[in-house]
C-alpha cells in the first residue's frame, strides 16, 4: 500500500488535467507524473479507488470514471 503522502499526490495530479482537457487521466500518465513505472502507477490507482475517497475504476480496468475533486 503506498504512503499517505503518495495518495495525496495521486488524488491531486488529475485535477487540473480533468479542467484543463474535460478529462481523466490514464493511470499512465499519472504514472509518469509521479516517477512511477506504469504498474506502480495502476496499483496505486487502485489503492486510492479502494481507500473510501469518492474515486471510481472502470470494471476491470485502471481507467478513471469518477473522481471527487472537491473538498472532503
Amino acid at each position: 500500500m503506498a504512503d499517505l503522502a503518495m495518495f495525496d499526490k495521486a488524488y491531486y495530479i488529475p485535477r487540473p488535467y480533468c479542467i484543463t482537457t474535460g478529462e481523466a487521466p490514464h493511470y499512465t500518465g499519472l504514472a509518469r507524473d509521479l516517477g512511477l513505472t506504469m504498474e506502480e502507477g495502476r496499483r496505486l490507482l487502485h489503492g486510492l479507488s479502494g481507500s473510501g475517497i469518492l474515486a471510481w475504476l472502470h470494471p476491470d480496468t485502471a481507467s478513471i470514471v469518477a473522481l471527487h475533486l472537491g473538498v472532503l
